[in-house]
């Protein structure tokens, strides 16, 4: 019986790290995501037409980037969350 509680304790652990993981990366990839946006538009006026045709491209391109990123981190750190969900009996 000890064993048994040792190994839920356990579990119990690794899923509050795994769900503490999943909640920073989260975070982390929304103040990337937000930060590249202020970054870009810091100056956006001052640009010619030709340069903010450009930041909008890049900054498209980057967002594309990110958000494949993320949505892969979220597959990544996000099944072994459900794969360890704790039963409801």
């Amino acid at each position: 019986m000890p064993q048994l509680n040792l190994q839920k304790a356990m579990e119990d652990k690794m899923r509050s790290l795994l769900k503490l993981i999943f909640i920073a990366f989260n975070l982390l990839m929304a103040f990337w995501f937000i930060s590249t946006w202020f970054k870009a538009s810091a100056d956006f006026h001052l640009l010619s037409h030709a340069e903010q045709t450009g930041t909008v491209l890049g900054l498209l391109t980057a967002d594309f980037l990110i958000a494949f990123f993320w949505a892969t981190g979220d597959v990544i750190l996000g099944l072994p969350l459900l794969l360890m969900r704790r039963d409801k009996t």
